[in-house]
């Protein structure tokens, strides 16, 4: 899944409206989950990090949902294999990545000198 398919796919759930959060349907809070799942293996992508390993890190737990892992999450909306699940979107997202996209290396650099990459999909070109 690429990225812009990604921000289709959100746009399409419902929105805050006036300070007030979306009702979501579970359907809905799933596919909401698994995108922001889709997001961070993006990242982990883009700067040749193994999504399994990022998660441990401790800036994943500090700034992330701490103590609280994606598959854990998936399971308390009903996935019953969440850490499997989570795998199954790992291998699609690095087989979509592998086949359609193109790292850009250094676009940007923040005021601390931090460099960033970008993804350029297939789609983009």
């Amino acid at each position: 899944m690429t990225e812009k398919q990604i921000n289709e796919l959100r746009a399409s759930l419902p929105k805050w409206e006036n300070g007030n959060p979306p009702t979501l349907t579970l359907e809905q809070q799933i596919i909401s989950e698994e995108l922001d799942i889709r997001e961070f293996m993006l990242s982990c992508l883009a700067y040749g990090n193994d999504y399994f390993e990022a998660i441990k890190s401790s800036w994943y737990v500090d700034n992330r949902r701490p103590n609280d892992f994606d598959w854990d999450r998936l399971e308390k909306l009903g996935i019953k294999n969440g850490r499997q699940r989570v795998q199954e979107l790992w291998d699609e997202m690095k087989k979509d990545f592998e086949e359609h996209a193109t790292i850009a290396y250094h676009v940007y650099t923040d005021y601390e000198g931090c460099s960033y990459n970008s993804v350029v999909w297939d789609d983009e070109k």
